[in-house]
């Protein structure tokens, strides 16, 4: 079967919205592995745009818990966001 350039076209960009969202899944899955220890990975929220990791506490760390994290972040060139309940570790991403 003999598809037409616009078929073609359309296929590709399913292709390539598919492709994204792998791609988004993956770099979550890596930024979660490098950059946040297994013991917190239940008390944040990690999300991502081409230029930012944000990571959000679910709830109140506590002290430790809370320096720790901001420990990781800083070594990554991050800093802490205060804003209340919209609070969060940001860490610029290089690419």
């Amino acid at each position: 079967m003999k598809l037409s350039k616009v078929e073609i076209i359309n296929e590709l960009k399913d292709i390539i919205e598919r492709l994204k969202k792998i791609v988004d899944s993956l770099e979550k899955i890596i930024l979660e592995e490098v950059i946040i220890p297994l013991d917190l990975r239940d008390d944040v929220e990690i999300t991502h745009t081409p230029d930012l990791i944000i990571i959000k506490p679910k709830h109140f760390l506590g002290d430790e818990k809370f320096k720790r994290l901001a420990k990781i972040v800083k070594a990554k060139g991050g800093y802490y966001v205060s804003e209340g309940e919209k609070s969060r570790f940001e860490i610029k991403v290089s690419r």
